[in-house]
């Protein structure tokens, strides 16, 4: 009878896991690799190919030395450019970072946004929620939400676009004064997002709130239409309108036939408990309301 072969320990067969699947084997770091990354100048060639986001996140777990290196690539997307843009040469970039993450309430300023904390999760033309941003994410844990929300979130102290915005233009209400609010080092996100957290989420009124943003952008004025030469917006206009509620309820056939009330106001006073219930999604730990650039 002949006897099964079997494979030796020391020959160098493969080992297979009980599944039958192969084992996980563990290489030892490439030493050119090492002497490579070892040289600060390349290790910032390789790294400044990488995607911001990365650098953010992955990169600086690795050592000390990249640590330092991504921090010193992302540095722009804090500070910006130490000039401030020529009123006339102009040409905005909106981070990409951000706009990777928080596009949902970001645009090229072509269109004033209509932004406001409604829990349909429909984007429309002008109609934006800010329960779709990745703040608002519910998932296993939270965990999504609570790395968005910390105190201290690096997206809140980025530049929005590329040479900063050093203004913010203010009405708490249509044909209101305009409060004007201005940072020497730039807007940063953090700020025009906390005006936007207090206003649609303040349910005081009783009112419903929503805020009409428009973000800098080359546009072309009336008095130089004729010309064809672009004016520069360079500030954000942010808009607040209330939507109060009625005084009265108009299901006047309630009383009599005791059946649910479906008028507007009724409509309007679940959407505000919706509102209330949820807005915890969207506030950012380092919210805090006497640190607004506004007054609201």
């Amino acid at each position: 009878m002949a006897k099964s072969k079997r494979g030796s320990r020391h020959r160098g067969v493969e080992h297979r896991s009980t599944d039958g699947a192969p084992a996980t084997v563990h290489c030892a770091p490439s030493t050119t690799a090492a002497r490579v990354f070892a040289i600060e100048e390349l290790a910032r060639l390789i790294l400044q190919n990488l995607p911001a986001d990365m650098l953010l996140t992955k990169v600086q777990r690795v050592c000390r030395r990249w640590r330092a290196v991504a921090r010193e690539l992302l540095q722009p997307l804090f500070d910006g450019d130490a000039a401030r843009p020529n009123s006339r040469d102009c040409r905005r970039k909106i981070n990409p970072l951000l706009f990777e993450h928080f596009g949902q309430i970001m645009n090229d300023g072509l269109i004033a946004l209509n932004i406001e904390l409604c829990l349909t999760g429909q984007r429309f033309w002008r109609m934006r929620s800010m329960t779709d941003l990745p703040i608002a994410t519910c998932g296993p844990g939270r965990a999504v939400h609570n790395a968005y929300a910390r105190a201290g979130a690096s997206w809140r102290n980025m530049q929005i676009y590329q040479p900063p915005v050093y203004e913010i233009r203010y009405r708490g209400e249509p044909g209101g004064d305009v409060e004007v609010a201005t940072v020497a080092d730039g807007v940063r996100l953090g700020q025009v997002y906390d005006i936007l957290t207090a206003i649609v989420s303040d349910t005081k009124g009783p009112a419903r709130n929503e805020m009409w943003i428009t973000w800098p952008q080359a546009s072309a004025g009336d008095a130089d239409a004729a010309r064809g030469e672009a004016v520069v917006r360079d500030y954000i206009v942010m808009q607040r309108k209330q939507h109060p509620l009625q005084k009265h309820c108009e299901c006047w056939h309630k009383a009599v036939r005791r059946q649910r009330c479906f008028c507007e106001l009724s409509k309007e006073k679940l959407r505000l408990h919706k509102i209330t219930s949820n807005k915890w999604r969207v506030i950012s730990q380092d919210f805090k309301q006497e640190n607004l650039l506004v007054t609201i």
